[in-house]
């Protein structure tokens, strides 16, 4: 996979195709973020544009660790700050916000992110089933539900007076089972959700769609 790094949120370019519904996308964009953090909002916003672009799975994580400070996210969780500190162990540099980690590998604070890749397995949800390819080695293949859009008036803490719009906010993940190279078929939702096939210990991601 190959990151390039944009210095603004205008440069916003995915040199991928849009992904058809339930059809296999060409990369994951997970960024954490807070309703805390005063700089997470142009990230929030270049998140919004990868959604827009489509051909990705985007995942906003809303991390608890900002909640001290006056003001509590409203979508926080404890796994989402769990997520993140899994990838800080394995990639290293630590847990930030914002941070946006790209098909499981680092990739950028609060600049955009320009991200040409595809990914090695196919993955397609229909009729309530997630059909994973065939490929090499072994992964897991997890469910992440999703609140498509929220707008929150904030009323304390960094972005107190703003009222800032959040897509794609993660509400659960579950493990569906894994992937051993074979292909299979797993049962899975519909609606606001993604389907991710990621190597063990929180590692590379081979393969995702959204449902």
């Amino acid at each position: 996979m190959r990151l390039i790094i944009a210095t603004a949120l205008t440069a916003i370019a995915l040199a991928s195709a849009p992904a058809r519904a339930g059809g296999p996308a060409t990369g994951v964009v997970e960024l954490f973020t807070s309703q805390g953090c005063s700089s997470c909002p142009p990230a929030d916003a270049t998140l919004s544009k990868v959604i827009d672009q489509g051909g990705f799975v985007a995942l906003a994580w809303h991390v608890d660790y900002w909640d001290y400070l006056g003001w509590r996210d409203t979508f926080s969780s404890p796994a989402a700050t769990a997520r993140q500190a899994d990838y800080a162990a394995h990639i290293g540099d630590g847990s930030y916000t914002p941070e946006f980690v790209v098909n499981g590998t680092k990739g950028s604070s609060n600049s955009g992110v320009i991200a040409s890749s595809s990914l090695p397995v196919s993955v397609s949800v229909s009729g309530g089933e997630a059909h994973v390819g065939a490929g090499q080695g072994t992964a897991n293949v997890y469910l992440v539900n999703f609140e498509q859009s929220a707008t929150v008036p904030i009323a304390r803490g960094e972005n107190a007076g703003h009222s800032i719009t959040y897509r794609h906010i993660v509400t659960s993940m579950k493990s569906l089972g894994e992937w051993d190279g074979a292909a299979l078929t797993l049962p899975a939702s519909s609606g606001n959700c993604a389907i991710i096939v990621q190597r063990p210990g929180q590692g590379e991601i081979l393969g995702a769609a959204n449902c």
